[in-house]
């Protein structure tokens, strides 16, 4: 999806701002630099939102908590791709694969550091807190989907996965501009509380998509497709598939998502909900159009790998 994203020179633009905000940081307090595959979903969630706020809301400050946002996504990678055994992330080599389990627990935890130091420097206490809440919200999920690996899971319990392990920093993220308001308004309240809510929904949609191009092999996401599968994570893509068991091999799986239209289903429900979330963010996201840009991305992925799909059908 971040090749769509490139090729928005808005958007393009917007994320260098971003990265720029957050280099000047992070230089500033001799925390690690960035990589330039890094695609900063969750800070711009909330640099869309500055624009939203009353204007007297300090940069600096902002720039901290979106970086460590960032920071502490990035640590999560690490980790995450230790559990995993991951070797390819964002179509490279993952620090684990190419340096080892001990150095990749090494980098993840120092990424932690930053990130903490980074929102102590913000100077917001209540924030701080919500981070750490955040954060823990993330481990939570985590724990809990691997708990319940080789598990058939029912839709409530999918989604109560994906918003902690995801949605949480999401919504995080989309409400920092709001806790930098000069004035402490009533209304800086109620900005904090629609954009926690629809960062939550926002994230959770990101990880049913993830989880959707899991299962479709040429869809280029720029790392192995049918992990969930390979590790036992039920997902959206397997739910109302007849019979399903995880003892069936691969490709059983394969076939019957194919038969009984699972991922066309999947990414009809994506689309369907993409545009209901576009019609909250218009009475949020007056002033930015980073998000309607992402969601645009997305649609446009989710038609060309289908599109895709069906033509390969057509020529059987």
């Amino acid at each position: 999806m971040e090749e769509l994203l490139k090729e928005n020179p808005l958007l393009q633009k917007n994320i260098e701002q971003l990265n720029q905000r957050i280099g000047k940081v992070c230089l500033e307090l001799n925390i690690p630099k960035l990589g330039s595959e890094s695609k900063l979903l969750r800070p711009l969630l909330g640099f869309a939102a500055i624009g939203e706020s009353s204007g007297d809301a300090d940069d600096r400050q902002i720039s901290m908590a979106l970086a460590a946002v960032q920071m502490i996504h990035e640590a999560s990678l690490f980790h995450d791709d230790i559990l995993d055994a991951a070797t390819i992330r964002r179509k490279y080599n993952t620090t684990v694969n190419h340096k080892g389990h001990a150095y990749a627990l090494m980098m993840g935890d120092r990424y932690i550091a930053a990130a903490f130091k980074l929102m102590a420097a913000s100077g917001s206490l209540s924030l701080i807190r919500l981070f750490a809440d955040s954060i823990e919200a993330v481990i939570l999920g985590e724990i809990q989907q691997n708990s319940l690996c080789g598990k058939i899971l029912d839709f409530e319990t999918v989604s109560q996965i994906n918003e902690k392990k995801t949605g949480a920093l999401f919504s995080f993220a989309a409400a920092i501009p709001f806790f930098f308001e000069k004035a402490d308004s009533q209304e800086a309240v109620i900005k904090q509380k629609k954009h926690k809510a629809f960062g939550m929904k926002f994230g959770t949609l990101y990880q049913h998509l993830d989880d959707l191009l899991d299962y479709a092999p040429h869809a280029e996401s720029g790392k192995p497709p049918y992990q969930d599968f390979m590790h036992k994570k039920w997902t959206l893509v397997l739910q109302g598939v007849k019979g399903f068991s995880w003892e069936w091999p691969l490709d059983k799986v394969q076939k019957a998502l194919e038969e009984q239209g699972r991922l066309s289903k999947t990414a009809q429900q994506i689309m369907l909900r993409i545009d209901e979330l576009a019609g909250e963010a218009e009475v949020l996201y007056v002033q930015s159009k980073i998000v309607f840009i992402i969601f645009e991305s997305w649609k446009q992925k989710l038609q060309a790998v289908f599109e895709l799909k069906f033509s390969k059908e057509t020529h059987v």
